[in-house]
């Protein structure tokens, strides 16, 4: 858009010129001193005179209407080339990387930002931050930088950039760093005393021509004030390469630094953990209140934000498949609803894809079905909020895949909300990706499974509809058939089609083997019986079409219990 404006104002400044070629081509057979005679000197004058203007205040009238409508890139550019104008004030390496790192953010608020210098040793580059693992000189990412004057796009999937041919392990280093671009910053010898480290910006938009100039000139500068200054790196940073595995207790699940030897509260010996005490700056887990599946939950701190939050780990992958899923995530992310609990962000630590997630501190669905807490009226509202989300993530092209009682939980105030939306997508390329055992039907009947690995496909098996069984392509009727299995569940206290063995189970699924729920639960409203009774039926059209049309049914289930207890 703004080069087609910048365009049209540059055709706009030069039609002076062709408009005195025409006139004069229409006047060709006149002698020039005719064409010159009583108003002709006027009209060539003014057409010379609004040309030459047009040329000289063309900057000016560009800049203007950057400034006007193209607003946020204009104010950009000012800042960033205001900012290469300062850094030389820094006086430390922690007042360049505040600089810099303030005047990144309001210029193009990029989700990361990094600087990294030689620490001393003259053996790595260090962020002093302490945020990334330092970068040995002598690597292949680095040599990649050396008297590279340009930036160099992070681009791990496109088999022609040069970056997708680096080690995993440097690899895995730009994917945890977030990297979307890379500049080297070189002393007046040429050679590189440091890399600064761009990520993607907040709102998505692309990294424009003119600012990818600045961010050249960026470097340099910050390359020339490395090297006046004499900056180095802090020895005694604390750096991420240190940061090694957490210590977790087996009995209480809490987990403590790597340094631990022993539970705090339970005096228990400590083993392991897959997942540090602390991100630098970012999360310090505290304990585990979740596993299954690919997946192990931990409750954890944002240390930015100070908020409780969920952090999902899941298994190591390559670096190409952590970028995907790092889209993944940003786009579920996008989906919003007072039903859907919240995905913050993604993290990435050694190759292991970590999902920060809303916390839900009032238990499950399951933990309420366990414990025969619920009415009638609490399935329904649970049922409402729940369709309501489902119609929401179904708009957006989503489809959850899997719903199950786990995955409903509740806040401290007791309102429903749906977990791991989006997940199940990303999980599903997980299996790609770490050959992970496939969720086709021949293999759930397959034999040759742990006893863990079953009860974990029965689990999910059991809230599959007739035709995803029978292979149809899946639709949001998946979704809303595997909430009315939960909701019925929730209403008798026991899984629908559980039986003694897994051929059974496939079996009464695929037959949409559904006794009436009151010979299960006699005291279930009638309604609701009803209400059952088309969302299970064995003719999917039948069935509520829709998330909003489960929810407005639902809702008149639920004015006619309000009506019976009047």
């Amino acid at each position: 858009m703004r080069a087609l404006v910048r365009a049209g104002l540059t055709l706009l400044v030069l039609a002076p010129f062709p408009a005195l070629v025409a006139y004069l081509l229409a006047r060709r057979e006149r002698t020039v001193g005719e064409v010159l005679a009583g108003s002709g000197l006027v009209v060539v004058g003014l057409f010379l005179l609004l040309g030459v203007a047009g040329l000289l205040y063309r900057p000016a009238l560009i800049e203007a209407v950057d400034q006007r409508l193209f607003r946020q890139r204009y104010r950009a550019r000012r800042l960033l080339a205001r900012l290469a104008d300062r850094v030389a004030a820094a006086g430390d390496v922690e007042a360049l990387e505040r600089l810099l790192a303030r005047g990144l953010e309001r210029a193009l608020g990029l989700e990361r930002f990094a600087l990294l210098i030689d620490d001393g040793d003259g053996g790595r580059l260090v962020d002093p931050r302490g945020e990334i693992r330092p970068l040995d000189l002598e690597s292949p990412l680095v040599s990649l930088l050396l008297g590279e004057r340009a930036l160099l796009d992070v681009e791990l999937e496109d088999s022609r950039s040069p970056v997708s041919l680096l080690p995993e392990p440097e690899r895995h280093w730009l994917v945890d760093g977030r990297a979307r671009l890379l500049a080297g910053t070189h002393g007046a010898d040429g050679d590189l005393n440091g890399v600064l480290l761009f990520g993607a910006k907040k709102d998505e938009s692309p990294i424009y021509a003119e600012e990818r100039r600045l961010l050249i000139a960026l470097a340099g500068a910050t390359g020339r004030a490395i090297e006046l200054l004499g900056l180095r790196a802090r020895r005694d940073r604390r750096s991420p390469e240190e940061v090694q595995p957490g210590m977790e207790c087996v009995r209480c699940e809490r987990v403590f630094a790597a340094q631990a030897t022993a539970c705090e509260y339970c005096a228990q010996p400590l083993e392991t953990s897959t997942v540090p005490a602390l991100l630098p700056r970012k999360y310090r887990f505290e304990r585990r209140i979740g596993s299954g599946g690919m997946a192990v939950v931990y409750r954890a701190r944002d240390l930015r934000l100070g908020r409780t939050v969920a952090i999902k780990t899941l298994p190591r992958v390559s670096p190409e498949a952590a970028m995907r899923l790092r889209r993944e995530a940003r786009a579920t992310a996008r989906v919003s609803h007072p039903g859907l609990a919240a995905i913050y962000d993604l993290e990435t630590w050694q190759g292991m894809p970590m999902l920060i997630l809303e916390l839900l501190e009032g238990g499950t669905l399951a933990d309420r079905i366990a414990a025969q807490d619920l009415t009638p009226r609490d399935v329904i509202d649970t049922g409402m909020v729940v369709a309501q989300a489902l119609q929401t993530i179904h708009d957006a092209g989503i489809l959850h895949r899997d719903i199950k009682p786990s995955n409903i939980g509740y806040t401290r105030s007791g309102s429903a909300k749906l977990l791991d939306f989006g997940i199940a997508r990303l999980e599903s390329d997980l299996r790609r990706d770490v050959s992970w055992h496939s969720t086709s039907t021949s293999s759930w009947l397959g034999r040759d499974r742990s006893a863990s690995t079953s009860n974990q496909l029965v689990g999910t098996i059991s809230y599959l509809s007739p035709e995803a069984l029978r292979g149809e392509p899946p639709s949001p009727a998946v979704d809303l058939w595997a909430l009315s299995v939960v909701l019925y569940e929730a209403t008798i206290g026991e899984n629908l089609f559980y039986g003694p063995s897994l051929a059974t189970l496939i079996e009464r699924i695929r037959d949409a083997d559904v006794p009436p729920v009151r010979e299960r639960a006699p005291a279930c409203p009638e309604p609701l019986a009803d209400f059952f009774a088309n969302a299970l039926h064995r003719d999917k059209n039948r069935r509520p079409a829709s998330g909003e049309a489960y929810a407005l049914a639902l809702g008149r289930v639920r004015r006619m219990l309000i009506q019976s207890d009047g």
